[in-house]
């Protein structure tokens, strides 16, 4: 179906528009990496680090080519969408090599500066992408000049609307890409259940929050992780373990309350991460309320709890869903034991 030139540029800068607006939410803070002129354009430098994997240095240099290939002055329509295409390979490419530079991180620690130095490719190649559409369609818009311009410029809008809804969905899903293998290895730092049992359920709450914020803490000590700071302010690892230490710490906690909401972490954990059967934090939670008995009979259940507390114990949004979906397990019509799993 044929649209209007106004139309079709209007949904071309829209979509670039959201496109730019999630790149600018990624943007490295730190200066040391960041080029201001570049980035005001939308088409950052390269980071200049040791790259290990000469095929990713090899992206990296073919996406520079084409781009100031694609920017040359009376190069035909076909001509530049020839090397937007092999921008776009050659950035699936450099994107594939930053997946599997995770999955090598995550099988062994000594990989990281490959996945660091692989990861901080991608902002400012997802930039050179944006800039290069941003760059098509501005040509596209200088079309019709000539009657048969007229004629296939609806072509050319397809074409380009065609490529541009291959890219759109990258920046979101490098953010959770990135959050996921982050959470992977700082899940490592939570210490491995051990035969011996700390005095209490609430000991072992405040345990394992003060051990898990002083590595989370002193992992930002170079630019890369204070980035990936940066992008997740804290971590959804470290904000359910802080929903324990505040559900603990509160008052009118009790240990059933306690252990129910270590049942909820754990559960949540389990039904809803794709790598939760491995979590080490489940892992710990299993272990030391799975070891627990309680002393005493308490009225009051975790759902009563956060009622009653509500605005007081906020519920962290890895929770909340699987909390709202699955409240009669926390409010006494299944006993615990039966949906601990241990």
């Amino acid at each position: 179906m044929s649209v209007s030139q106004e139309d079709a540029i209007a949904l071309l800068e829209t979509n670039q528009e959201a496109f730019g607006c999630e790149l600018e939410d990624l943007a490295p803070k730190d200066s040391k990496y960041r080029n201001p002129r570049a980035m005001r354009t939308g088409a950052p430098g390269f980071f200049d680090v040791n790259l290990f994997d000469p095929k990713v240095q090899q992206y990296i240099d073919a996406l520079k080519t084409n781009r100031e290939l694609l920017e040359q002055k009376d190069r035909s329509w076909a001509e530049r969408i020839l090397n937007l295409e092999r921008i776009l390979l050659d950035f699936r490419s450099l994107y594939a090599a930053f997946n599997k530079s995770g999955n090598s991180y995550l099988d062994n620690e000594n990989n990281a500066n490959q996945y660091q130095n692989t990861t901080r490719q991608i902002y400012p190649a997802m930039a050179l992408v944006h800039a290069c559409f941003q760059r098509m369609i501005k040509e596209l818009n200088t079309y019709p000049r000539t009657a048969e311009e007229k004629a296939i410029f609806n072509v050319r809008y397809q074409e380009l609307l065609s490529l541009q809804q291959t890219v759109l969905f990258y920046p979101s899903q490098f953010l959770i890409r990135v959050n996921e293998v982050t959470n992977l290895i700082k899940e490592r730092q939570i210490p491995v259940p051990g035969s011996s049992k700390l005095s209490s359920l609430r000991d072992v709450i405040r345990n394992l929050n003060n051990t898990y914020n002083e590595d989370y803490n002193a992992s930002y000590g170079n630019s890369f992780w204070r980035w990936i700071k940066e992008l997740f302010k804290k971590d959804y690892r470290a904000q359910q373990i802080q929903f324990l230490a505040n559900v603990s710490d509160h008052p009118d906690c009790t240990d059933l309350v306690r252990k129910e909401a270590m049942e909820l972490v754990n559960s949540a954990i389990m039904a809803t991460e794709a790598f939760g059967s491995g979590s080490r934090l489940g892992a710990v939670l299993r272990k030391y309320s799975g070891d627990y008995t309680l002393t005493k009979i308490y009225p009051k259940h975790l759902t009563t709890f956060l009622n009653e507390h509500d605005g007081e114990i906020v519920i962290p949004e890895s929770l909340s869903g699987y909390y709202q979906e699955n409240k009669e397990r926390f409010n006494g019509n299944q006993p615990l034991e039966t949906t601990f799993g241990v």
